[in-house]
């Protein structure tokens, strides 16, 4: 006979009522401001007038919307039944129940909650209802814990059940008291504190103890458990078990039960038999759940894989404690002899840091694999940022060539890139020298070092180029439309490393080389470029006519240098 130790329901009815007419002019939904007190949260959506999935009778389109009336979120259940069933009516009911139950009979003590809903939308008249149970039963017998999870789909009842299974335990939110609140749509406090003496009935009951009184209050506890599964759960299987833990178990155990054989086979010992179980198990890892709190056992996994069991010791323990799952590529790490690999473990260990990461690292080793394919033999030299930054730029580069199929040249009159080609030294002493990209090459090559995707513009042959490089090696790219017709000059986009917005620093030297280009310019001393483009492998050569025809929006704000500037439509124009 299961006997309930403890039981609390609450249960909170809602209502919209709405006119019988419609607000004119009618409201364009897309406009409401959702910031504004005059727009209501109601229970289908936010704003006072709202659509609804209404039946065929209303025949008219202006039957799909109603102006809302009143918006009550707890309404008493004898004005709720009175008002809920009309047509004008959106109605809804949450109830939840919480439940601590024994069967002595079945060895059993068991937490359960039920959520119900039922509810119907203005301009319908039947309800729809939905169902879900969670069960937390304790097998006091053989010492296990079942979690049950039932979702009602129409009259069926989908039942799931599991087994220690401690991972969706931590998952199963629905057994926390923020997910009760937030069901039932409110902070009301007697709710928490119901639900915390129940948590705290659950715990004396299965571990046989009474929580004493604080000294000094007739009917405060000295401890009240927050956490289902780690204050009640884990302590009681723990203790039943008898287990021999690692000093930092909770994740370990949570994320990666072995099972009650491995656990027997390894004398109960959980970090042994679950490092045996994901087959990493050795001295070293054995000392890292015992010293790492935030050891992450898949990163460890991932990096062994492929580093292996000498190497992965050289790695920074940082790494095991990311929750990263970005690893090298095995075939990538196969072609390194010792000497890259003693270097690649030094460039992995700055991914911790933020100054690299896993992506751009496997891309280099990319680009070494694409190199040997085309028998270009290279070697990971660097054991550092800045000499990585320059490789992988050097790599990229020769993969560029070796790759080139087509050559574009674009052949500027000589006064105008001489003019523009000028160092030239800001108020503050640092110097600056634009170049203006002139081939495919030199596309390639700002793409790659910059991090954006210049080089595809190579083949528009709509606007042009210009590259800002300081002394200390930051770039800005720089895109033009210029028409000497009409003696239009357009700054369309500038961006910086991986697509930035150049920062204040930049202002004077972009406003600087921009003037330049607005006098050469007006005194009719630039010319659009003259494309040729070549076929390197059967000699086809090309003249390409510069499109002057096609004005696209300028992306660039915040600065104005007295361009002339047309009013285009709006045209999709992408950063780099």
């Amino acid at each position: 006979m299961e006997k309930v130790l403890i039981k609390h329901k609450f249960e909170f009815f809602s209502l919209d009522t709405y006119k019988p007419y419609n607000a004119w002019p009618r409201v364009d939904r897309n406009k409401i401001d959702r910031r504004s007190h005059s727009n209501v949260s109601t229970l289908n959506g936010y704003g006072e007038t709202q659509l609804f999935n209404m039946s065929s009778r209303w025949e008219q389109p202006e039957g799909y919307q109603f102006t809302l009336d009143k918006s009550q979120k707890s309404v008493s259940e004898e004005v709720w039944k009175e008002k809920s069933f009309d047509i004008l009516s959106d109605a809804r009911v949450r109830r939840v129940t919480f439940v601590v139950s024994k069967n002595e009979k079945k060895n059993q003590i068991k937490l359960s909650l039920f959520y119900f809903q039922k509810g119907k939308k203005a301009g319908q008249r039947y309800y729809w209802k939905n169902s879900q149970n969670y069960h937390l039963s304790f097998n006091t017998k053989i010492n296990d814990v079942f979690l049950i999870r039932q979702h009602k789909v129409g009259n069926k009842w989908n039942t799931n059940l599991t087994r220690n299974d401690f991972s969706n335990i931590d998952k199963s939110s629905q057994f926390g008291i923020e997910s009760i609140l937030d069901f039932l749509g409110t902070r009301h406090g007697s709710i928490q504190m119901a639900y915390t003496q129940t948590l705290l009935t659950l715990f004396e009951e299965v571990t046989n103890t009474e929580v004493p009184l604080k000294e000094g209050f007739k009917h405060v506890k000295t401890y009240y458990p927050r956490n289902v599964l780690k204050d009640i759960v884990l302590p009681w299987f723990i203790s039943k078990k008898n287990l021999k833990l690692p000093d930092y178990y909770e994740r370990l155990l949570i994320n990666h039960y072995p099972g009650i054989k491995l656990l027997r086979k390894n004398g109960m010992n959980v970090g042994k038999a679950i490092l045996k179980k994901r087959g990493v198990y050795s001295k070293y890892a054995n000392k890292l759940i015992n010293t790492e709190p935030k050891f992450n056992l898949f990163s460890y996994k991932t990096l062994l894989d492929v580093f292996g069991k000498h190497n992965i010791k050289k790695l920074n323990k940082d790494l095991f404690t990311s929750g990263g799952w970005v690893t090298i590529i095995d075939d990538h790490y196969a072609i390194l002899d010792k000497q890259e690999i003693k270097n690649l473990i030094k460039l992995v260990n700055l991914t911790p840091e933020g100054r690299l990461d896993m992506n751009t690292i496997n891309d280099h080793l990319r680009i070494k694999v694409q190199l040997k394919e085309r028998e270009i033999n290279v070697r990971l030299k660097t054991d550092n940022l800045k000499d990585f930054e320059e490789e992988h730029l050097e790599w990229s580069n020769r993969l560029s060539k070796a790759q080139r199929i087509i050559e574009t040249k674009y052949e500027y009159p000589e006064h105008f890139r001489k003019e523009i080609e000028n160092t030239f030294t800001s108020p503050w002493n640092k110097e600056y020298t634009p170049v203006i990209l002139k081939d495919d090459l030199e596309y390639k090559e700002e793409g790659n070092y910059q991090n954006h995707c210049v080089g595809s513009y190579v083949d528009t042959y709509e606007t042009d180029i210009v590259s800002i490089r300081r002394e200390d090696g930051e770039r800005v790219t720089l895109e033009y439309d210029i028409n000497p017709r009409s003696k239009e000059v357009r700054l369309l986009q500038s961006r910086m490393r991986f697509n930035q917005e150049p920062t204040e620093e930049w202002d004077k030297a972009i406003e600087f080389i921009t003037n330049i280009i607005i006098d050469l310019v007006n005194e009719k001393l630039y010319d659009n470029p003259k494309i040729t483009t070549r076929h390197l492998y059967n000699g086809f050569t090309k003249e390409i006519d510069y499109n002057t025809e096609k004005i696209r929006p300028s992306l660039f704000e915040g600065m104005n240098w007295n361009v002339r500037i047309h009013e285009p439509a709006l045209v999709g124009d992408l950063p780099f």
